[in-house]
């Protein structure tokens, strides 16, 4: 009698324990969100934190789930790759999607956006840009960590030499002091960034790729993925994505004026 009462007591404490992990230390009490420093309008650094249209996405897409969120500058695009790898952070706005990636990133469907990223030279440095192919035989620059689609990154590894720099400021500096030939960036930034009388965008869509939202996949919050991608596709449908884009560059525009 003892030892089936033991037996029914332990069953009982596993059952208890058990319970309390799914509701307590695995839940999503809170979402901690990352991006890039310097992708307006998607998101950029204002101190230790971000703003930007995908980050205001994403606190929508929370608050709708009653999850409260937490927003994390990562310091650069590497660094919030890193912090969502490692888990110090749960998700990640603005990522192109790669096999490397999808190891560690759970992606939320449908994407977020499309992201057109151009090819900028030193003005009366240009070059004649047909294809990926122009690019051969010249010195490139981009920021490190940065994708522009597995098909790319796969003929860049081939075809290209490109030399990955901390930031795009960096690769602009470099770029402009002649020490490359072009550099990568995604179309939003060169336009908002590079310095008009000094650089130009040769080739406004040298590639064009979706950017998700992702989630890590050792985070509590992955749970949310389904639930976000509905929202998603609401927010999208109704045009209220474009209008937190739009949003987001006049934001940028007037706290960034020279």
């Amino acid at each position: 009698m003892n030892v089936a009462r033991s037996r029914i007591a332990a069953i009982a404490v596993a059952l208890l324990l058990s319970a309390g992990t799914a509701t307590g230390q695995d839940s999503c009490t809170q979402l901690v969100v990352t991006g890039h420093p310097s992708y307006a309008p998607v998101s950029w650094a204002v101190g230790d934190t971000l703003k930007g249209g995908a980050i205001a996405l994403v606190e929508k897409l929370a608050a709708a789930e009653g999850v409260p969120v937490s927003v994390l500058n990562a310091g650069s695009w590497d660094g919030a790759q890193k912090a969502v790898e490692s888990g110090r952070a749960d998700l990640i706005v603005g990522i192109y999607k790669t096999p490397a990636r999808e190891r560690y990133l759970d992606y939320v469907t449908p994407r977020m956006s499309d992201d057109a990223s151009s090819v900028i030279v030193r003005r009366n440095a240009g070059f004649p840009y047909k294809d990926w192919n122009s690019l051969a035989g010249k010195k490139g620059l981009m920021s490190t960590g940065e994708s522009y689609g597995a098909q790319f990154d796969a003929f860049r590894q081939q075809h290209l030499s490109i030399a990955e720099v901390d930031g795009f400021a960096a690769v602009l500096q470099e770029l402009s002091e002649g020490r490359g030939d072009y550099a990568l960036m995604g179309y939003y930034p060169a336009i908002i960034l590079a310095p008009g009388d000094v650089l130009t965008i040769l080739e406004k869509s040298f590639a064009s790729e979706p950017m998700y939202i992702a989630f890590g996949r050792s985070s509590p919050c992955r749970s949310l993925a389904a639930a976000f991608g509905e929202g998603l596709e609401a927010l999208r449908s109704d045009g209220t994505i474009d209008r937190l884009w739009q949003a987001g560059m006049e934001d940028y525009t007037r706290t960034h004026r020279n």
